[in-house]
């Protein structure tokens, strides 16, 4: 970390583990039944292709301009720039809202209590919120403790429970299946947001950012795989009923150093969170250009607040909330596709240079 609100590659890409241990909480349970093995791997490695692609832009991007996208756009004009503005603040509004609900339901759902639903989420918020308005450099020092500890949990409960594989789950394998290669394919490309995250921070991130993302794809892709496998084993066809999979396999399993695991691995999963929602509010921050404005956090937790009530308590807006198209198209416009244009479209400052030159 440096002085400067800057982190170093390294530190950052290992933050944003939390989101690969997150999406590994909330993958379907049909990924994780034994006949649909070779489809859920075909479709991880796909998904880990295609976040490398997708990353291009952002990264060809930062090495030609290193700074914040938004400002980028003033070469090009006032209209764009706000219709830039408005793109990012809406993505991170929703973004926000899907972490926030999920959130909501996995607590619900998994966590049996009288504490009220919309108590937890202004706690999450709140905290998230402070640790934003600390600055990028305090939430990197956070991120790397909440990540190593994801990983410890997630290791520890996956390598525990490897006595109890049967390999009876794995004998009965179907061939992989397009469509559930598509399927799947498309809902974890749709739930990994690091896209958008870089699009508006990699300026802040300082050392060999290409070295270290490929070794955070890699590595979330192996680390997936294995969890993949292992509650496929351990599991089997019961896995395929279950909202989070991952989380059933610590809460019923016999192993001694996992009885009561399952507090720890909700603990785990609220840390997560809590490293996502105060990236998502920095990256606002530096959308507006206040990068610790206490006023414009405090809108915008409120919004999120309400919107994340509302839609845990009406069903039909989770359809739409969580509908995978929706995600994948606001991820890759935002963090593939803005990009992109910045790289093809130079703006006024640089055509002049060129026809100067």
């Amino acid at each position: 970390m440096n002085s400067k609100g800057q982190t170093s590659s390294f530190s950052y890409f290992f933050m944003l583990f939390a989101i690969i241990s997150n999406t590994c909480l909330l993958i379907r349970g049909k990924m994780v039944n034994g006949r649909d093995l070779p489809s859920s791997l075909v479709s991880l490695l796909i998904s880990c292709l295609l976040t490398l692609i997708l990353f291009i832009p952002v990264y060809k991007l930062n090495k030609k301009h290193s700074e914040n996208i938004v400002r980028m756009s003033k070469n090009k004009s006032s209209i764009i720039t706000f219709i830039l503005k408005c793109i990012y603040i809406a993505y991170f509004f929703y973004a926000s809202s899907y972490f926030m609900v999920k959130y909501a339901v996995f607590f619900s759902q998994l966590i049996s209590g009288s504490i009220h639903i919309a108590f937890i989420i202004a706690l999450l918020l709140f905290t998230s919120a402070y640790c934003a308005v600390k600055g990028f450099t305090i939430l990197g020092r956070c991120g790397l403790i909440v990540a190593f500890f994801t990983l410890a949990v997630n290791l520890v409960v996956l390598l525990s429970s490897a006595p109890s594989i049967d390999v009876i789950n794995y004998q009965a394998m179907d061939p992989p299946n397009l469509s559930d290669i598509l399927t799947d394919t498309e809902y974890l490309s749709s739930i990994l947001f690091i896209l958008p995250i870089c699009a508006v921070l990699i300026y802040r991130v300082k050392g060999k950012i290409g070295k270290n993302y490929l070794g955070w794809a890699i590595g979330g892709f192996l680390f997936t795989v294995l969890s993949i496998v292992m509650v496929a084993g351990i599991v089997g066809s019961y896995g395929k009923t279950q909202y989070f999979p991952v989380y059933t396999l610590a809460q019923s399993s016999k192993i001694t150093i996992l009885r009561g695991i399952d507090g720890v691995v909700f603990a785990m999963f609220t840390g997560g969170m809590f490293i996502i929602l105060s990236l998502f509010i920095i990256c606002l921050n530096n959308i507006n250009e206040k990068e610790k404005s206490k006023a414009g956090t405090a809108v915008f937790c409120a919004v999120i607040f309400v919107v994340a009530c509302a839609v845990y308590n009406l069903e039909y807006l989770q359809d739409i909330l969580f509908n995978k198209y929706i995600i994948l198209i606001a991820n890759v416009i935002s963090g593939t596709v803005i990009p992109l244009w910045y790289l093809i479209t130079p703006g006024k400052e640089v055509q002049r240079n060129e026809k100067t030159a």
